[in-house]
């Protein structure tokens, strides 16, 4: 939850690559395009919900629009959670051994990401909660403030987790060693 980027000693375990160089790479687009395109469509969601929901918890919504508001914050944050979870079995699952057979030397970061995946998901976990007990349109704008709270929590651990995941698997995606 507090980590704000990947240790240096990680780091250095890594291959050298920048993020510029990857869509010109020649393997690009085996997979890593994909993955970088779920990526940036789970944090557009996220901020979405994010920046509704806020706007709905500070009432910055005009009544007249608080109900559609409220019922597509609500569906986007229950499609977050549940994508993001079957995103992560798939990588834990399928993918991070994977990449663990073909470069070992990624073994340690790749298991970072997938304690960050159990972060991730307890935050997760921590918005599904909010969304069981998700505020009538009708309701007080403060009554949208945990949920609010809990969708910006799990955006921000998710934008940072996303940042390591891409630099940790997006060069083994590339065949970079």
């Amino acid at each position: 939850m507090q980590r704000t980027q990947l240790d240096a000693e990680l780091r250095a375990q890594l291959p050298a690559s920048t993020r510029e160089a990857w869509p010109r790479h020649a393997n690009y687009a085996q997979g890593a395009k994909h993955l970088q395109d779920i990526h940036r469509a789970m944090l557009a969601n996220s901020e979405g919900m994010t920046r509704v929901l806020t706007a709905l918890a500070e009432g910055h919504v005009a009544t007249a629009q608080i109900a559609a508001a409220a019922k597509n914050a609500h569906d986007v944050a229950r499609h977050v959670v549940d994508h993001l979870h079957t995103h992560h079995r798939i990588e834990d699952e399928q993918l991070f051994p994977q990449f663990a057979r073909w470069n070992p030397k990624i073994s340690r970061p790749l298991a970072l990401l997938e304690a960050d995946h159990r972060v991730l998901n307890a935050a997760g976990s921590v918005l599904d909660q909010a969304l069981r007990s998700y505020p009538k349109a009708a309701a007080q704008a403060t009554e949208y403030a945990r949920v609010a709270q809990a969708a910006a929590q799990l955006d921000r651990v998710m934008r940072r987790h996303i940042a390591d995941e891409e630099d940790i698997v997006i060069p083994a995606y590339l065949g970079l060693r």
